[in-house]
């Protein structure tokens, strides 16, 4: 009997190939046949089960990676003169440069990670309609 983590690959592949073979290639520098991807171990069948889980769920995600990456980098940023200026990120230790003399301290390989991270979280990140009224009161 085929593993669940092997089923649960099987399912998703099929509609997922594109991921699947990105996966395989990326994680064996080669494509395997489905017969060589059963022949692997039950922790091998897991990460590739979660790598192919991840790709699915960030690309049906209504947010953009690109998008929200930049938005963390640049609030990170604020006003500076025009100068490009190298800094090293405070998560990784790289060395970049930036835009001006407002330097945001953390790279955009850092700031994709977030991304990636905040948008797998699962986590609404729309505003609630909850005491949301059309009406607005002044006060004077």
């Amino acid at each position: 009997m085929q593993n669940h983590w092997l089923m649960q690959i099987e399912k998703n592949k099929a509609k997922n190939m594109k991921f699947y073979t990105e996966i395989i290639r990326e994680k064996y520098g080669k494509e395997l046949s489905w017969i060589e991807v059963q022949a692997l171990d039950r922790q091998e069948h897991l990460a590739i089960l979660c790598k192919l889980e991840e790709a699915i769920k960030l690309d049906r995600s209504q947010y953009d990676i690109e998008k929200l990456s930049r938005a963390i980098q640049y609030s990170r940023s604020g006003m500076g003169g025009s100068a490009m200026t190298p800094y090293t990120c405070h998560f990784c230790g790289k060395q970049d440069i930036w835009t001006n003399t407002a330097i945001p301290n953390i790279c955009k390989d850092c700031t994709d990670e977030m991304a990636k991270a905040i948008i797998l979280s699962g986590f609404d990140l729309s505003k609630s309609q909850k005491g949301i009224t059309n009406e607005t009161t002044f006060t004077s």
